[in-house]
């Protein structure tokens, strides 16, 4: 008679924990998030990480982009496509920071097609269960310039509803946004870091001068 030795493996879960805070700040990419939903996957913010790596969230809509890089690390390697609009439903969910009030923690969990939202606030419970958006998400991180910016020219223009979009962001009070610009037909790049440990990237594509 033999005995057959069967080993067990654990699948981890992919999942993050963020103070509510820290999440709802990074959430705010949605700003650069597409509206047009014959594009559906632009619609969305991108959230991704690597088991033990920093979060990253991101919303393009091909003429700006918008990038969050938070400090805390995921467990997992985990992504999903949340809809701009759960987003937004998300950020008014969220408590605002209050002086004296503790900063309650956050739980995203991603299973297939759905990300869970977990939260403790008030002596109450928040759980919520999102459907993500399928779709493949464009290759963004091959936008942002890593090169030295070159002398702009006159013949760069920018959308300035695009740029003053910026200031919609979560920026800490005072402190300054810092604008790199790469010359004529290349993007510029706005770049800033905030209190709680978010660092910020805004791409913005130049406008096609007639």
């Amino acid at each position: 008679m033999s005995i057959m030795e069967s080993t067990e493996t654990s699948t981890v879960v992919p999942t993050f924990t963020l103070k509510a805070s820290v999440l709802r700040g990074a959430l705010m990419v949605h700003v650069a998030a597409g509206r047009d939903d014959t594009l559906p996957t632009l619609t969305g913010v991108h959230v991704s990480w690597t088991d033990g790596e920093p979060i990253v969230f991101a919303a393009t809509d091909r003429y700006r982009l918008a990038i969050a890089t938070v400090g805390e690390a995921g467990t997992g390697d985990g992504v999903f496509l949340l809809p701009r609009r759960d987003a937004i439903e998300l950020i008014k969910v969220l408590p605002k920071p209050k002086r004296g009030v503790p900063d309650p923690d956050v739980t995203v969990t991603v299973t297939r097609e759905h990300v869970t939202v977990f939260m403790v606030h008030d002596l109450s419970t928040f759980s919520k269960e999102y459907r993500t958006l399928d779709g493949e998400y464009p290759k963004y991180q091959t936008l942002v310039p890593r090169d030295k910016p070159a002398v702009p020219t006159e013949a760069t223009a920018w959308n300035p509803a695009f740029m003053a979009d910026v200031a919609k962001l979560p920026i800490t009070r005072n402190r300054p946004v810092k604008w790199t610009f790469y010359g004529e037909n290349r993007p510029a790049l706005a770049t800033f870091d905030c209190d709680n440990d978010i660092s910020w990237e805004y791409l913005l594509m130049p406008v096609r001068l007639h």
